[in-house]
């Protein structure tokens, strides 16, 4: 063996039998994926009034549009929040000087 592969640890199983993955775990992954799958796609669906995007927070009647707070939740993803907190803040500061 060469000098550099002597320094290497031996990550790999010596054979290929030891690398199979019973049925039962398998199946237990297939099923996690699926269920993962499906929450995700309950959950986008969820937001029936719009995605919430830049231009939706710039647009005066924001965010009087959403007036259940479960559609505003799902409509504004955390991304869009990250992007545009300093819109979102001041949206929020005129909002509540109105009153």
């Amino acid at each position: 063996m060469g000098e550099n592969q002597e320094k290497l640890p031996q990550v790999l199983p010596e054979s290929p039998e030891s690398q199979k993955v019973s049925r039962s775990k398998r199946r237990a992954l297939k099923r996690h994926i699926r269920e993962s799958l499906r929450s995700r796609t309950r959950r986008a669906t969820d937001c029936t009034v719009g995605e919430i995007t830049q231009v939706t927070i710039s647009d005066e009647t924001f965010p009087f549009d959403y007036t259940d707070v479960q559609q505003f939740n799902s409509c504004l993803s955390a991304a869009t929040v990250k992007d545009n907190l300093d819109a979102l803040t001041l949206k929020w500061m005129i909002w509540t000087t109105r009153e």
